[in-house]
């Protein structure tokens, strides 16, 4: 994303959150938008064995295209996706804890 797109971007998504009253709980990081909700796994391994595991939320925008390889960097976790026009982008993800990645987003034009 070229970086006056990004920024208009990034302007509007801070308009937007600054508007309704939670700007404070989102961070957009490096092609995902990161919020302090949290997801609930509930798992059953039997009726001993279950347990609940806690994913941070991230969204990437569904026009990012399908989820092609998965890399690690350091640290982090390198989601790369292909766009429908054969773009490739990446997204950055720092979380050392599980995750849930929700499809949500747009691109503007």
């Amino acid at each position: 994303m070229k970086p006056k797109a990004r920024f208009i971007l990034l302007f509007l998504a801070t308009i937007t959150f600054i508007g309704s009253g939670v700007v404070w709980a989102y961070q957009f990081d490096y092609g995902a938008l990161r919020t302090d909700q949290f997801y609930e796994d509930r798992l059953s391994f039997g009726l001993q064995n279950s347990l609940n595991q806690t994913r941070a939320k991230f969204q990437v925008p569904k026009a990012y295209g399908k989820l092609v390889a998965v890399t690690q960097l350091n640290k982090q976790s390198v989601l790369w996706f292909e766009a429908s026009d054969g773009s490739i982008r990446n997204v950055t993800l720092n979380a050392i804890n599980p995750v849930i990645v929700e499809r949500q987003g747009e691109l503007l034009p």
